[in-house]
């Protein structure tokens, strides 16, 4: 795994219009995703795009993860690595939105 690939978020505190949460696609990273990050944090957003189980590493580690460590990941440690992710000014976050993986960087 490079530095590259490693989860990131963008914490604005209590007054960010929502908290986003990223999830890149099939054999993919958080780095494709950073686009779209920087994008919604200047929009106002926190962000969150964690690593997904298998994800950055070898086909043969990938190979051996599921989709319920995928979900789990997002469902579940997303909220406690973060803390902050349901917090904002307007009060708990009750759904997350994902944005699709897409070949492209974030356009205003």
């Amino acid at each position: 795994m490079t530095i590259d690939s490693e989860e990131f978020a963008f914490d604005l505190g209590p007054d960010a219009k929502a908290t986003m949460l990223l999830c890149h696609g099939f054999t993919s990273d958080p780095a494709s995703m950073r686009p779209w990050g920087e994008y919604l944090r200047d929009a106002g957003f926190n962000v969150i795009a964690p690593l997904l189980p298998g994800h950055g590493e070898t086909w043969q580690v990938l190979a051996k993860s599921t989709w319920q460590q995928w979900y789990g990941r997002l469902e579940g440690r997303s909220t406690r690595r973060w803390p902050w992710a349901c917090r904002c000014s307007r009060g708990p976050v009750d759904g997350r939105v994902a944005v699709p993986a897409a070949g492209g960087a974030a356009r205003g």
